[in-house]
């Protein structure tokens, strides 16, 4: 059975510099994710942020890869 790890690197991703889009735990999805989100016309502006060290005790290889975070809706067109 693997040792658990008590803390691992959670890179974080913004918008705007403050609006969180997605969160991973490697450097490696951290770039993958930057590709994806580069290429879509409403994440254009997407960037690696900060890193972190955070976390509950997980195993390597565990399941766990994303934490889903509130992402900055568009502003409604009022009509005038």
């Amino acid at each position: 059975m693997p040792k658990p790890i008590s803390r691992f690197e959670v890179w974080s991703f913004f918008r705007n510099g403050d609006v969180a889009v997605s969160r991973v735990r490697t450097i490696v999805k951290a770039e993958t994710l930057v590709r994806t989100l580069s290429r879509d016309p409403d994440c254009a502006d997407v960037q690696l942020y900060r890193k972190e060290w955070c976390g509950p005790l997980i195993y390597p290889g565990s399941s766990w890869a994303y934490i889903p975070v509130k992402r900055r809706r568009k502003p409604r067109l009022e009509n005038g």
